[in-house]
């Protein structure tokens, strides 16, 4: 067990110790955090009330850090899937009406920049991909767990042909294109992070070892963010429990107790 004094690591609450699992909201410097094992924060309607059928439309998802904001569908919703991993809901995102949400206020869709900085941005997800697009050469036309409509940053996803698996592309361009790669199996529950802050670029799955690469500030942040927005054709089939974003830096221990957090909870293995 990993223990850790109060104030290491970019943990903020006021305990003695901690150990190697807490939860997006014991962290400093969350931003965003959308749940989709919690109905209470899955809506009807931007002001409506929680969805718990299997099945129905999810209209909104609301930001668990600050739910002044937080996830809104763009004409296609995903829906909700009951029992998606270790008894607990998820959001699916498939089939041909390329459903994907965009970041929202309730009033004006919401730019990267809210959430994130052109030099600091972790990203935690709790994700399965099923089926995906293969990939054209570029990660920003790929489908994207979470990006900016424009392509600048974005952790995405694509099919190369590959029996069985699929491929997560962390990507940034800040001036020249930098990305980074892992496989993953398809119909497989996985906790994957992305962070870019130092000046450098990594990626892991289930808390195995970094994949780096050296990449500076992101370009522009002026972007809308989406989460599971899909490349040409819409074929992609992506579940997602959870989505975990921070605008400060994070030490490792801090990423890998966020981690252990979402594998318990899904039933995952580290």
């Amino acid at each position: 067990m990993m223990l850790l004094q109060a104030g290491q690591s970019g943990l903020y609450r006021r305990d003695s110790i901690w150990t190697d699992s807490i939860p997006p909201d014991s962290v400093s410097g969350g931003t965003l955090w959308i749940d989709g094992t919690d109905s209470n924060h899955l809506l009807d309607a931007w002001g409506g009330a929680p969805v718990t059928a299997d099945g129905a439309s999810v209209y909104a998802a609301r930001n668990k850090l600050n739910t002044s904001n937080g996830m809104l569908e763009t004409g296609f919703p995903p829906k909700l899937k009951v029992g998606a991993v270790n008894g607990l809901s998820a959001l699916i995102f498939e089939g041909a009406s390329a459903s994907n949400m965009r970041a929202d206020n309730g009033s004006a869709a919401l730019p990267i920049s809210t959430f994130f900085t052109t030099t600091t941005k972790v990203v935690v997800v709790g994700v399965k991909i099923s089926s995906a697009n293969p990939y054209t050469g570029s990660a920003f036309e790929s489908d994207a767990i979470i990006a900016d409509s424009d392509g600048y940053y974005g952790l995405y996803v694509t099919d190369d042909g590959v029996s069985g698996q699929v491929t997560l592309r962390g990507y940034n361009y800040g001036g020249d294109s930098h990305q980074i790669t892992q496989s993953i199996a398809k119909n497989q529950w996985v906790i994957v992070t992305l962070s870019h802050q130092s000046s450098q670029l990594r990626m892991r799955v289930n808390r195995v070892a970094w994949t780096t690469l050296a990449s500076g500030a992101t370009f522009a942040m002026t972007a809308l963010l989406r989460i599971a927005s899909t490349g040409t054709p819409a074929n992609r089939t992506m579940e997602i429990a959870h989505v975990a974003g921070f605008n400060q830096t994070q030490a490792d221990a801090a990423i890998s107790a966020i981690e252990g957090w979402m594998a318990g909870q899904l039933g995952i293995s580290l």
